[in-house]
């Protein structure tokens, strides 16, 4: 199995046993560390995991393609990355990293049909996916949850609120934002320091302005 002659010159701390798609077994062996046993139900990684195992390991893994019978993944990762780091620099361990420039500029082809495709695979889902795991406005970023009992809806409305008080954006409630019981900003908490900062830059600012003309009048008046 090309795969295991590979990762004898790799593996170097732990023991790695792999059990192929044919049920054939094969352990790489090395310094005393962790041991870990992983069995391939696909022909095909074989040799997908020699190419791009980075792409290629925890796809296998989500997919069922490759499952570990010795060990938890966590063990896994952690007997794969203690053995790369340990890998001196070469084309071994670029290829590894991903950082092997050949390689790296085929992976990251990307012209504009493809880039079209993969946009597509990506956004182009039903409605009810995305119901399984976002608010009503298909919000992808974090939530505020300020309140442990809160749902997402009223998390996102929270973070929506935030963000526009720390942007300065009113001293009252938004347009469109119900105010919401107890909520620090509509209870007017955020909104008095907003205006009272925006008041001291107002004063700070003709407080300069101020300066800067008896400034210039002194000067002028020295100069007559």
């Amino acid at each position: 199995m090309l795969l295991g002659r590979i990762l004898e010159r790799i593996l170097s701390l732990g023991q790695l046993r792999i059990i192929d798609a044919r049920g054939a077994a094969h352990t790489i062996e090395g310094s005393p560390g962790g041991n870990v046993t992983i069995r391939l139900h696909d022909p095909a990684l074989h040799w997908k995991l020699i190419f791009r195992p980075r792409l290629y390991l925890p796809e296998a893994y989500m997919d069922g393609a490759l499952t570990i019978e010795e060990g938890n993944l966590y063990d896994l990762i952690d007997l794969l990355a203690v053995n790369v780091d340990a890998l001196p620099k070469g084309l071994v361990a670029h290829l590894l990293n991903g950082s092997a420039t050949l390689l790296r500029r085929l992976h990251q082809y990307n012209p504009a049909p493809r880039a079209r495709r993969n946009a597509a695979h990506h956004y182009d889902l039903s409605d009810q996916l995305y119901e399984l795991f976002l608010d009503r406005d298909r919000q992808y970023s974090c939530a505020y949850f300020r309140e442990g009992t809160d749902d997402l809806d009223m998390a996102q409305l929270d973070k929506k609120r935030h963000i526009a008080a720390k942007l300065l954006i009113s001293t009252g409630p938004q347009r469109g934002v119900p105010p919401r019981p107890g909520c620090p900003i509509e209870s007017g908490f955020i909104y008095e320091t907003t205006a009272r900062k925006q008041a001291a830059m107002t004063a700070s600012s003709q407080s300069a302005c101020s300066s800067t003309s008896a400034s210039t009048t002194m000067a002028n008046s020295s100069r007559r």
